[in-house]
């Protein structure tokens, strides 16, 4: 999970809950992965690891690439994932030539070989493996685009691996329903305008994949606390984020047209386009702040809960 987010408790803790629950009998188990790109964007080193064995065992004259990728991500390579991040632009920019060059040469062999390891009753590792691959890949991509277009338009490389993990778990069980657990901007369906152009989060493209298949439910809150980013956002002196209040609601936020009695309410947009005050509602809660999104053209339904506070990392 990007940006240390796997750190917190409370998802332990739902993991914990989670298991207890598949262990009981009846009823169908609920599985859990990661659906992020790997090293929480810090390093592609975990997806590399990954792919060892079966390099070892299907294409052993990849090999080499790999520990070159290896030996390359190790200059890069820092515990604190947005320390990696933000230290890769001082790299020297041959070494950052070079892991490009060797992961794509490590993408293209595998790719090679996909018929053949269908043939010999391996695909299903290699598609793990090649999505493991994938990951890498996309990471240093995003690493490259967040020194020449900064992070926002870096970041979209980490929405289209969130849309193609889905996809993927797709591919291996299509029977599956898969639950995305993100942010409202990484799931909701609408572009981002940004500058002359667009950004395209996962859900954007999970819709496009899946049609009327992906049902994107934003969660948002009337009052209390919430998490922004600290202003050490290495990580190195603790978790990148801290708790900050929610701002009073707006009229034209979409949090507004909830009861503020109940403890949380659940509204299906996709029946809204009869309520004629439906087109009031422009904006919504992004972090501290409120941004122009309209509810209506990103999601499908929305959650609102009367109170949410930040993560106890957040307090510290």
């Amino acid at each position: 999970m990007a940006l240390s987010l796997g750190d917190v408790p409370e998802l332990h803790e739902f993991l914990r809950w989670l298991r207890a629950r598949n262990g009981r009998a009846g009823g169908p188990r609920v599985r859990y992965t990661g659906a992020d790109l790997p090293g929480s964007l810090g390093s592609p080193l975990p997806a590399l690891e990954a792919i060892a064995a079966h390099l070892d065992a299907c294409d052993p004259e990849a090999l080499p690439a790999l520990e070159r990728a290896r030996e390359l991500v190790g200059r890069l390579h820092d515990p604190a994932p947005m320390k990696a991040l933000l230290g890769y632009p001082s790299a020297d920019q041959a070494e950052r030539d070079a892991l490009t060059a060797a992961l794509g040469e490590l993408s293209a062999r595998i790719q090679r070989s996909a018929r053949a390891q269908r043939a010999a009753g391996r695909e299903a590792g290699h598609a793990v493996a090649a999505h493991h691959l994938r990951g890498a890949w996309l990471l240093d991509h995003l690493h490259r685009s967040f020194t020449d277009e900064g992070i926002e338009a870096a970041s979209t490389y980490r929405d289209l691996y969130l849309a193609e993990t889905v996809l993927h778990l797709l591919e291996q069980d299509p029977a599956a329903r898969v639950v995305l657990v993100a942010h409202n901007w990484h799931v909701k369906k609408a572009p981002e305008p940004f500058g002359s152009g667009e950004l395209f989060p996962a859900g954007h493209h999970l819709a496009a994949e899946l049609g009327t298949d992906y049902r994107a439910i934003g969660l948002t809150s009337r009052t209390g606390r919430t998490a922004v980013a600290s202003g050490d956002l290495t990580g190195v002196d603790g978790f990148p984020f801290q708790e900050a209040p929610l701002p009073p609601l707006e009229e034209a936020a979409i949090e507004s047209a909830f009861p503020g009695t109940a403890p949380w309410a659940l509204a299906d947009l996709r029946a809204a386009g009869a309520a004629t005050d439906a087109a009031e509602y422009t904006r919504m809660r992004m972090a501290d702040y409120f941004c122009d999104q309209p509810a209506l053209d990103c999601f499908d339904a929305i959650v609102c809960v009367a109170e949410t506070n930040g993560t106890a990392h957040t307090r510290g």
